[in-house]
């Protein structure tokens, strides 16, 4: 009997680019046999010459059965698939940055939530809820601490399930869910933030009336007191003449200053008000800016918190394992 000639990597190349291309021509019963000569054989392609073949590959080499655990209509190309999805990517990050690095990431990561923690801590004392001007003050300091959790949680969840203890990993579950509950928290500031702008501008104006009438209410105090005064009074108030005999603008008369008097009075009056129109359209504005630019930052991180949740979700998965014929596969439940 003749032995078969043995295959070098050139002939295993070709054979491995033959049923490629018999798999693009939809041919799925190219099989891929290449026996332990071509343990060394390299493929140059394309990347996605190189995804289907790894895809051919996993089809011609899977076992044909699959085991008595596994679920009905489960092939051994779904659970190899699965076992690819678990530890595919988080490994590639593991390889790239190395096993001390992501752990030292993840430490810090925990360090800087507890700081996150203590600042959100302490931005409530002392409370003073239902005070407009608190509360807006405490969502601003709210939102200024967002990008420091956001770092810390991507920090801690780098390499996925990789090298956790059991107790990390529900620890991330727990962590998982409080993205979700942070994210829940930032809406409904939303409505919060639009009350405060109303009650803290109901409140200026209110202040800057209060200033103005105050003014208002000196002025007409001088006016009547005036109005009471009689000539010989009102002239002991024109000032005298100067060393050069000029008067200048000085009233000659006590009737003439009484009118002078009365109308700086009015003139006093028109300004004051002038000034509070001023001053409210400028709070009003300045109030208006920062509410909107809060509200922006309220939403954008409640939406970046959505995002790190639902990215979570392999960390709030529960993980089981069964026993197929190649051994043992994990696989996650909900």
């Amino acid at each position: 009997m003749s032995a078969a000639p043995k295959r070098n990597p050139d002939n295993a190349s070709v054979i491995l680019r033959e049923a490629l291309r018999g798999r693009r021509r939809g041919n799925r019963s190219s099989d891929v046999n290449l026996d332990d000569s071509h343990a060394d054989v390299r493929f140059e392609g394309s990347d996605d010459e190189l995804t289907e073949l790894a895809d051919l590959l996993l089809e011609s080499h899977a076992p044909a059965s699959v085991s008595p655990e596994s679920p009905p209509g489960t092939t051994a190309v779904q659970e190899a698939t699965a076992v690819q999805s678990e530890t595919g990517l988080p490994k590639l990050v593991e390889k790239f940055l190395g096993q001390r690095s992501i752990a030292l990431a993840r430490k810090l990561g925990y360090g800087l939530l507890v700081m996150g923690i203590i600042d959100f801590i302490f931005i409530f004392i002392p409370p003073q809820f239902l005070n407009p001007v608190w509360e807006y003050q405490v969502i601003g300091d709210v939102v200024k601490l967002v990008p420091l959790p956001i770092l810390a949680f991507l920090l801690i969840f780098v390499g996925e399930r990789n090298n956790r203890s059991p107790i990390e990993r529900r620890l991330l579950k727990a962590l998982a869910w409080l993205t979700l509950l942070i994210s829940v928290f930032f809406f409904l500031l939303l409505p919060l933030i639009v009350t405060d702008y109303v009650r803290i501008d109901r409140f200026n104006n209110a202040q800057i009336s209060e200033e103005t009438n105050l003014q208002k209410r000196k002025l007409n105090a001088t006016q009547d007191q005036l109005s009471k005064m009689d000539p010989e009074q009102i002239q002991d108030l024109i000032p005298a003449r100067d060393q050069m005999g000029s008067l200048g603008t000085i009233p000659n008369s006590p009737a003439e200053a009484k009118k002078s008097i009365v109308d700086n009075i009015e003139r006093a009056k028109a300004q004051a008000d002038e000034r509070a129109a001023t001053a409210r359209q400028n709070v009003t504005l300045n109030l208006r800016k920062n509410s909107t630019k809060l509200f922006m930052q309220a939403l954008l991180s409640a939406v970046l918190y959505l995002l790190l949740w639902r990215s979570t979700d392999w960390a709030r998965r529960t993980q089981s394992r069964r026993k197929s014929r190649g051994g043992w596969i994990k696989r996650d439940a909900r």
